[in-house]
């Protein structure tokens, strides 16, 4: 180690994704009215500067920073991987509407049973009340008969015949016939109702299921991603030091198990006391405050100035990685600020160990456009414009390159344009980078504004303009935000002889269809009514499309 002073020594190593740095003192006789001052330790080449606690201000101690240049925590974590969706949402297009129409006729067939059984219940409960109203009829008929007899004394039997009673059928005229029509009318439904609610309950079963159960202060990986590495801040008992005898041989003893043990350092800082005091008297502030400063220089304070090999769109956070369970968190970390014209955050912690710069996965979602059209006789330009950066791909064969970056803090990542590489290295390189433009199915469950769409046709698209890519241009449409989750609006056109001249026109579609609407994007209502005559002009892209987009096949079963 490199002597600093008498008794402070320093240590460094790195190389390409690693910094390590050490800084321990030696305990020497000291005056008892020595210096005491704080013990602030700067390890500029790491970015982090540490304010000893005052619990080990005065104790021979190591502390080490080290920085990762890479995060080997955070795909360990139970968040880290989205939840499954169902399997139904696995199908291609055609697969999932054969389930649709599957799920729609097992319905019929109960809705079918179910009625039949209620007529059968309802045709017995009629019988019963017609048997019924039949004896109460007979009884009033023979009772009657009985009062006749009693008077035909005083009167004259020739007249008796003339005050027969007739018997008559009885007519019914229940309301219940027509309460019976509508019960069978209310328990049928029609086939787009059945499909609705059906689609209805898988996108329910989707947010319930993919919305992870995150404990307080622990940090969901399926929002939040670590930027910067990783910085490993400790504090080190220091071992026993060889001595030298005087027949020159070396001892070193050694005191407890044979591996770097960390100082026993674990403090809390109590807020609801203070928030407490806060809110009993406004005379108590100074005594409020005297307690919160006692409370916090029993923490250690760290600063870790914000890695410049990354793109920072917001404010970062802090956390700390829980090795118990697993997880980064923010238990034991307190008082956090961001110093944004110097570029540097400062906290104070209760318990050391790895700590990581934690920033939102979402700053640039939702996009505000994109458009995919060919770029020379074998490549595609993918252009999008997210909520803060300007993206543009170029797509050539299996592979795909960074053509431009617009709108970036910083020149990182400008080494990497031009550069062609497989899709899933460019993604990393990009994620790592800080540029994460590349949602999950499941981001819609953490951004309850964003406007989810139908994920079996959504993905079907996808592959659609991708087979088109070559002959066709698409872009985004104003009209696509408002259009709701089963449908997909954008806008279209047909490269000839590769003029771009031609018009666009607005396509849209659903999980049962495709078609060009009578509707531009400078129209003042959206009208999803077909244009006249489209299926000849466009006669070969149409049957194509549709074939792919809407799978005829699964159609015909739909619409019976």
């Amino acid at each position: 180690m490199i002597a600093i002073t008498l008794e402070t020594f320093k240590y460094e190593n790195s190389n390409e994704y690693f910094l390590l740095q050490l800084w321990t003192t030696i305990d020497l006789p000291k005056l008892a009215s020595g210096d005491k001052a704080l013990r602030v330790i700067d390890f500029p080449e790491c970015g982090v500067v540490i304010t000893v606690p005052e619990k080990l201000q005065h104790t021979a101690i190591t502390v080490r920073c080290l920085r990762l240049k890479y995060d080997h925590y955070s795909d360990n974590s139970d968040t880290w991987e989205p939840k499954p969706v169902p399997n139904v949402m696995k199908l291609d297009l055609y697969d999932f509407c054969n389930y649709l129409w599957t799920e729609k006729e097992n319905f019929e067939r109960e809705q079918d049973k179910q009625i039949a059984e209620f007529e059968k219940e309802w045709k017995q409960r009629i019988d019963a009340q017609k048997i019924v109203k039949v004896e109460e009829q007979n009884l009033s008929v023979e009772k009657a008969e009985k009062d006749d007899g009693s008077n035909s004394e005083s009167e004259d039997p020739n007249a008796s015949s003339d005050r027969d009673v007739e018997l008559r059928p009885t007519v019914f005229t229940y309301s219940e016939e027509d309460d019976w029509e509508q019960e069978v009318c209310g328990m049928r439904k029609c086939p787009d109702l059945i499909i609705k609610e059906l689609e209805d309950n898988l996108l329910q079963e989707m947010r319930s299921s993919l919305a992870p159960l995150v404990p307080e202060n622990d940090v969901n990986m399926r929002r939040h991603v670590i930027l910067g590495g990783v910085f490993h801040l400790e504090f080190i008992k220091q071992p026993y030091q060889p001595v030298t005898l005087p027949d020159q041989s070396v001892m070193t003893i050694f005191n407890g198990p044979h591996y770097l043990q960390m100082e026993d350092y674990q403090e809390s800082f109590d807020t609801v006391d203070t928030q407490k005091q806060e809110s009993d008297e406004e005379d108590a502030s100074e005594s409020v405050a005297a307690t919160q400063n006692a409370q916090l220089e029993k923490l250690a304070l760290l600063q870790i100035s914000v890695p410049d090999n990354v793109l920072w769109f917001e404010p970062p956070s802090v956390a700390r990685w829980d090795y118990g369970k697993r997880c980064w968190t923010k238990d034991y970390i307190y008082e956090i600020k961001f110093n944004e014209e110097k570029q540097f955050i400062t906290f104070h912690a209760g318990k050391m160990g790895p700590f990581g710069l934690t920033t939102s996965k979402f700053i640039n979602i939702p996009f505000q456009s994109w458009e995919l059209r060919p770029e020379g006789p074998d490549s595609v330009l993918l252009s999008i414009t997210a909520a803060t950066i300007i993206v543009e791909f170029i797509i050539k064969g299996s592979e795909v390159c960074l053509n431009q970056l617009q709108n970036a803090t910083s020149a990182v990542l400008q080494d990497i344009v031009g550069i062609y590489m497989e899709p899933t290295k460019l993604v990393r390189t990009l994620k790592q980078g800080g540029i994460d433009i590349f949602p999950s199915y499941d981001t819609f469950v953490f951004m309850p504004n964003l406007t989810s769409k139908h994920l079996v046709m959504e993905y079907h698209v996808y592959y659609c303009l991708a087979l088109f890519s070559l002959s066709y241009h698409f872009s985004w449409s104003r009209w696509n935000l408002a259009a709701g989750y089963f449908n997909i609006v954008l806008q279209m056109k047909e490269l000839i002889e590769r003029r771009k001249n031609t018009t666009f026109q607005i396509l849209s579609v659903t999980p049962y269809r495709a078609l060009f609407v009578d509707c531009t994007e400078v129209s003042s209502v959206f009208n999803n009514s077909e244009i006249f005559g489209t299926k000849v002009k466009y006669f070969g892209l149409y049957i194509i499309f549709i074939e792919l987009l809407s799978s005829n096949r699964a159609i015909s079963h739909l619409n019976g």
